[in-house]
């Protein structure tokens, strides 16, 4: 009887199956570890990128602002103070061409206080804690919300701080007088494509806001 010398034994294709079980595993779990990579790489841009574009947005407003017209409240609506200074909501006003002159003056010299919904309008931020997402609306003269606007979601910290200038001790100390705001924004994501992380990703920003005005 011949043999068919192209023809493999049992042994063979069993050994076979075996590498190519493990060659195939290999190759699984680096694609799998490869875009557990790229999630998590792809979700702390996110983290940042929220934290970023909430004070990049908040700085550049409050700048054209100044102090008696910018007010802090924390968490019960209470006024800034030694008392309260846990701030997570702020209200200010900003230079507007309300009459349309192509300047923002009136015609007697003065700055045309309000924000985009008109003259004596003001803009809000605050921190919606219950959605973990920090909110822009526009109140009107009778501080009615006008429009709301959610600036970034997964945001876990939003402190706002008066600050003051002490020039005996040369720092910034909390103060009601506010001459300076610091912000202070945390963003944090806990999951990723549906698994929860055991560590979640943080983002933490804080700055410092003078007036122009």
């Amino acid at each position: 009887m011949l043999k068919n010398k192209n023809a493999y034994t049992l042994a063979e294709l069993l050994v076979s199956l075996a590498i190519f079980t493990v060659v195939i595993g290999s190759l699984m779990t680096i694609l799998i570890s490869q875009n557990a990579f790229f999630s998590r790489a792809s979700a702390s841009v996110e983290v940042g990128s929220n934290a970023r574009k909430v004070m990049s947005l908040m700085v550049k407003e409050l700048r054209l602002s100044k102090v008696e017209n910018v007010n802090l409240f924390d968490e019960n609506g209470n006024a800034f103070d030694a008392a309260h200074p846990d701030g997570v909501d702020i209200v200010f006003q900003v230079p507007i061409d309300w009459d349309g002159d192509g300047d923002r003056f009136d015609i007697n010299g003065n700055i045309e206080w309000g924000c985009e919904g008109g003259l004596g309008w003001k803009i809000e931020y605050y921190f919606d804690e219950d959605n973990k997402r920090v909110m822009r609306r526009l109140l009107d003269g009778s501080n009615v919300a006008q429009s709301e606007t959610v600036i970034a979601d997964n945001i876990s910290g939003f402190l706002i701080q008066g600050l003051h200038y002490d020039f005996t001790n040369k720092l910034y100390k909390l103060d009601s007088s506010c001459d300076v705001v610091e912000i202070t924004i945390t963003s944090e994501k806990d999951s990723i494509s549906g698994r929860t992380l055991d560590t979640p990703l943080t983002y933490t920003l804080s700055n410092r806001v003078s007036w122009r005005n």
